[in-house]
C-alpha cells in the first residue's frame, strides 16, 4: 500500500465542537507564509527514481484555501482542475481539457483510527466555499462508513447516508450513497489525509495530492480508481531548487 508522508508533519486537525457553525474553509490551516500561486514546471517521476521536464502547470487562487489549476504536457491534452489545501497538503481533482464530467469535488480527510474528517468542496464554489463531512467506520479504510455530519459553508446541515469504501492497490474507491444524490470517487492516502476526487458521472476525475513547501509540490496522483499512481514535482519557474529541498512525500 503507497503511504506517503510529508517531511514536515502534521497530526489531524482539531474538531470543531458539536453545533459550531465554523465553515470548512476557515478550519483549514495552510502553512504558514505560503504562496502558491504561480507558474510551475512539472518534472514526472521514472521508473529509475529521476524526474524528467514533461510541461507546464498554472495556480491559481479561487479564494479562502482554494486553487484553479491548469496541466500541460507536450503533445498531450491539456488538464484542468482545482484543489483545497489542508495543512500542508493541497488535494486536487482533475480532468482532461476535452471531458464532459460534471459535478466534481474534492474532499481531504484526516484520518484518526477509524474517523474521517474531510473539507469538502465542489466545482460550483466559486470563490472556494467549503463544507465539511465527517465519517465513522473501520480503522483499516474499508466498509461501510456512515455520514456523522455534514454541513455546507454557512453550516447548515446538508445530507445523510453512508459511504462506501473499497481498495484496489494503491488507491481507495468511494461510494456515497445519500437520499438525493450518489457519487463516486478515487482516493489515495498521504500520510494521515486522504485525497478524494470524486463526480457524479459515471466517468471518474482524476485525483492528486501534493506535499507542499515553500519551495514547491511533491505529488502522487491517479486518473482512475485502476490506474497507474504516477509521482512528480512541481518547481516554481521563478525559483527552480534541488529536488531534495521539495517536500519529501
Amino acid at each position: 500500500m503507497l503511504l506517503v508522508g510529508c517531511a514536515s508533519g502534521h497530526g489531524p486537525s482539531a474538531s470543531p465542537a458539536t453545533g459550531a457553525t465554523t465553515t470548512a474553509a476557515q478550519s483549514t490551516k495552510p502553512t504558514a507564509g505560503l504562496e502558491l500561486t504561480g507558474k510551475y514546471r512539472i518534472e514526472r517521476k521514472l521508473s529509475d527514481g529521476s524526474y524528467t521536464y514533461t510541461g507546464e502547470a498554472f495556480v491559481v487562487p479561487r479564494g479562502g484555501a482554494a486553487y484553479d489549476l491548469f496541466w500541460y504536457r507536450y503533445r498531450d491534452p491539456g488538464f484542468m482542475g482545482f484543489g483545497i489545501l489542508v495543512d500542508d497538503v493541497l488535494g486536487t481533482v482533475y480532468q482532461s481539457e476535452t471531458s464532459q464530467t460534471t459535478g466534481m469535488g474534492i474532499v481531504v480527510y484526516d484520518i484518526d483510527g477509524g474517523e474521517l474528517r474531510g473539507v469538502r468542496m465542489m466545482e460550483s464554489a466559486v470563490n472556494g466555499e467549503a463544507g465539511q463531512e465527517w465519517l465513522k467506520g473501520s480503522p483499516d479504510l474499508v466498509g461501510k462508513f456512515d455520514i456523522v455530519k455534514s454541513v455546507n459553508p454557512y453550516g447548515v446541515a446538508n445530507y445523510e447516508g453512508f459511504v462506501t469504501i473499497d481498495r484496489s492497490g494503491d488507491r481507495y474507491v468511494l461510494h456515497w450513497n445519500t437520499p438525493n444524490r450518489t457519487y463516486s470517487g478515487t482516493g489515495l492516502r498521504i500520510a494521515d489525509k486522504l485525497v478524494v476526487g470524486f463526480s457524479s458521472d459515471y466517468e471518474l476525475p482524476g485525483v492528486i495530492g501534493y506535499c507542499v513547501n515553500e519551495h514547491g509540490m511533491t505529488g502522487h496522483g491517479a486518473r482512475s480508481p485502476n490506474g497507474e499512481v504516477t509521482h512528480q514535482h512541481l518547481q516554481p519557474r521563478t525559483s527552480l531548487k534541488d529536488a531534495s529541498a521539495l517536500p519529501q512525500c
